[in-house]
């Protein structure tokens, strides 16, 4: 996965936006290629000021992979049931889907 960060770091485990895609990543491909193992998923981040690319791997492991299968099962569950709560932009779809089911 190629990147072009104003900072780039994979360091935030656990909720951290690149961690948790590598994980989407390697359940996606385990359930289309499950004859293939993923240990680990590689972000290139392109610093074009710098014109050098910076490597970083995230780590998969079965424990991992069942962390982030749970955390979406319980997000859609909490979107089909519309609890979430909107950014508050008066054109935001989602937020006006929030407000007419309130009204």
């Amino acid at each position: 996965d190629y990147k072009d960060p104003e900072n780039p770091t994979v360091d935030e485990r656990y909720g951290g936006d690149y961690w948790r895609q590598a994980q989407i990543y390697s359940i996606l491909m385990k359930r289309s290629k499950p004859e293939l193992e993923l240990n680990f998923v590689e972000y290139a981040f392109m610093i074009p000021s710098d014109n050098k690319i910076v490597t970083e791997k995230v780590a998969i492991s079965p424990e991992s992979q069942k962390e982030v299968e749970e955390l979406i099962v319980e997000v859609a569950s909490k979107i089909k049931a519309k609890k979430f709560d909107g950014c508050g932009e008066p054109e935001c779809k989602w937020c006006n889907i929030l407000s007419s089911e309130s009204e």
